[in-house]
């Protein structure tokens, strides 16, 4: 059965309070970071849960960003897109729930909690568990400001205008993580649903060509590793 992982809402400021505390990555246990977040008012238990799960979300930068983010010098926006793009490379469910999302943000104007949970739970199973995942990520979405809510339940797209020079490294890796391959065109990159609250200008010029290959062809551009 395949996992599901994010089940919690998180807020921008839980993550501003793990930066405050956590800013070299020790991903130990933290006391500090507890007692400010046991201000919200959350049980300890999802405390805990919010903490493992931004363990893994930026344990994961770690292991995939080629450059170094400063996180609290980054602007509202970029915040939001890079905490969202790290969210996609850790929790495939997140990035196959975003991606849902945008395909369908194409084609309506608005989108149910419903329908969501009815699409996820054809991928991941008729669980309990996806409709807390699902209603966790729109949560979280709505929080972070990616999306609107004009009615509970009820879900429009929001679009900002973001600096691909910072998150281009994580967002070919969401791609090449989603399509399952080490390569991915241009294209892709330049119109992907699963990036639908973003908009960016694609420059090949800026990436790390020690890292990557650009192989044009005819029709398109690759870039590979």
């Amino acid at each position: 059965m395949k996992q599901i992982g994010y089940i919690k809402t998180i807020h921008p400021e839980y993550v501003d309070f793990y930066f405050d505390f956590e800013k070299n990555y020790d991903f130990q246990y933290n006391a500090k970071f507890l007692s400010k977040l046991s201000e919200t008012g959350l049980s300890n238990e999802t405390q805990k849960r919010i903490q493992t799960m931004l363990n893994n979300i930026f344990s994961t930068e770690a292991k995939y960003q080629n450059t170094s983010i400063h996180y609290n010098s980054l602007t509202s926006e970029d915040k939001a897109a890079h905490f969202y793009m790290l969210c996609c490379l850790a929790y495939p469910f997140f990035r196959d729930t975003v991606e849902f999302l945008g395909r369908q943000f194409r084609l309506n104007e608005h989108i149910t909690t419903v329908q969501v949970m009815t699409h996820m739970k054809k991928l991941y199973g008729d669980r309990r568990r996806v409709e807390i995942a699902v209603s966790s990520i729109l949560s979280s979405l709505f929080y972070w400001k990616l999306i609107n809510r004009p009615k509970v339940g009820i879900y429009s797209a929001k679009h900002y205008v973001i600096d691909f020079s910072i998150h281009y490294t994580i967002m070919i890796e969401v791609l090449m993580h989603a399509n399952n391959h080490n390569a991915i065109t241009r294209d892709t990159l330049e119109h992907s649903s699963i990036f639908f609250p973003f908009n960016y200008q694609v420059s090949l010029s800026i990436l790390n060509h020690n890292y990557y290959r650009i192989i044009r062809s005819i029709s398109d551009v690759i870039i590979t590793k």
